[in-house]
């Protein structure tokens, strides 16, 4: 069957032809001619047992997996689909969130292709001597976008769209949960250096240059007419001088100038670093961060043993200093004062889509139950931009979590 021909019959709108026809040839060509096994409904109650889904979940499943298996146009699409997310770099993120001859199914079709990565991600992990409670662990994310996705829906079930794109690298080995967190291992991507004194044990955070900060020190939206002064930065073999980050997440504009002999580089732009993702839910307490931290360094130490990061990194709305003051004696603020913070690019609105799952007309009528969506609501309608945030923490800092070891520097 010709690909456009069954998007046509599937009434899918053209603005997303082209996107979705991306590796059809690939995928007609490798349709089963006998079962999907990820269809099947003893697999389809597998997977749903194995991401600790709902109880009221599973039936849905298999009955559109049924549904799917005896429709030879959403048995192609799903192929097609499932290969497009695992097997090819494909743009997924921009496929159609709702099928319309699916309806309110249509975020299922997506969380059932999306738990069909178990087998592959098992086997791949296997052969990384991954722990299997690791592995199933990891698939808890599944649950964790259910949960937003329900919430954009009006408690429909599903996976976003928007998400694929992240869930795609759990099969290929690249994302692991531990504890609380999940964690990638890869060379730091905010390009920060870190200094620590020999004998007092400051650490101080050097920015990259040719970074452009507004009059609070804050990095200047892109256009935005606020950019004041930008950073430097300049290294020779005695010294090094340039603009660094107060640990409570501004850059100062005074430049900072260190002797090399007696401060030492704990994190160097190139190094290792596990990236921080915080999944949905609450419980971040003291104890639990703690807990992760230390867990992860044992994990990726045994199973990659050839690399050693030097810190946890996370760029993320979590780490905005708005809240430390806003949410102040929350666990989210314990977390901030564990941590050394320094300014990151921001949108203005950072945070909104992760925790109201959904975008609104006006702002003010976002649900205010919780603290943290009252937080949010109060700056942004009240005509302050939300902020991202960076963070480090320090390898060799794990046995002095809860001391707050950074909030000595530049205070």
């Amino acid at each position: 069957m010709n690909f456009d021909e069954l998007l046509k019959r599937l009434e899918i709108p053209s603005e997303f032809h082209e996107a979705m026809s991306a590796y059809a040839a690939e995928s007609v060509a490798t349709l089963p001619q006998g079962p999907i096994e990820f269809l099947d409904p003893a697999t389809v109650r597998l997977h749903h047992e194995y991401a600790r889904l709902s109880d009221e979940l599973q039936e849905p499943l298999v009955g559109l997996a049924t549904r799917i298996d005896g429709d030879p146009l959403l048995r192609l699409l799903c192929w097609h689909l499932h290969q497009c997310i695992f097997l090819y770099d494909a743009p997924i993120d921009k496929w159609p969130e709702c099928i319309p001859c699916l309806g309110d199914d249509s975020g299922l079709l997506f969380m059932l292709c999306v738990l069909a990565m178990i087998p592959a991600m098992q086997e791949t992990h296997e052969a990384m001597k991954i722990p299997p409670t690791i592995s199933r662990d990891t698939c808890l994310q599944i649950r964790a976008f259910n949960e937003a996705y329900k919430i954009r829906y009006d408690g429909l079930p599903g996976t976003p769209v928007s998400k694929l794109m992240w869930l795609r690298q759990h099969p290929r080995g690249k994302i692991f949960r531990v504890g609380r967190f999940e964690f990638r291992l890869i060379h730091q991507p905010a390009k920060v250096q870190c200094w620590r004194h020999d004998e007092t044990g400051e650490t101080l955070l050097f920015m990259p240059p040719g970074l452009l900060f507004d009059a609070d020190g804050f990095v200047a939206p892109t256009g935005s007419g606020q950019a004041r002064w930008q950073s430097t930065l300049d290294e020779d073999d005695s010294t090094i001088c340039g603009t660094v980050a107060s640990p409570l997440g501004m850059a100062m504009s005074a430049v900072t100038t260190i002797e090399k002999s007696v401060w030492r580089r704990v994190l160097g732009p190139e190094d290792y670093v596990l990236d921080l993702h915080i999944p949905e839910g609450g419980g971040m307490t003291p104890a639990v961060v703690a807990e992760s931290l230390r867990a992860v360094f044992k994990f990726f130490d045994t199973c990659f043993p050839d690399v050693r990061p030097l810190a946890v990194q996370c760029r993320s709305w979590i780490f905005n200093t708005q809240l430390e003051t806003h949410l102040a004696g929350s666990n989210l603020a314990s977390f901030m004062r564990e941590v050394y913070l320094f300014p990151v690019m921001s949108s203005g609105d950072d945070g909104l889509l992760f925790i109201f799952c959904r975008d609104y007309d006006d702002w003010t009528l976002a649900p205010r139950e919780t603290r943290l969506q009252r937080a949010l609501l109060d700056l942004y309608c009240g005509g302050t931009p939300l902020r991202c945030g960076g963070m480090v923490f320090l390898r060799e800092d794990l046995g002095r979590f809860g001391e707050q070891v950074y909030r000595g520097s530049l205070l």
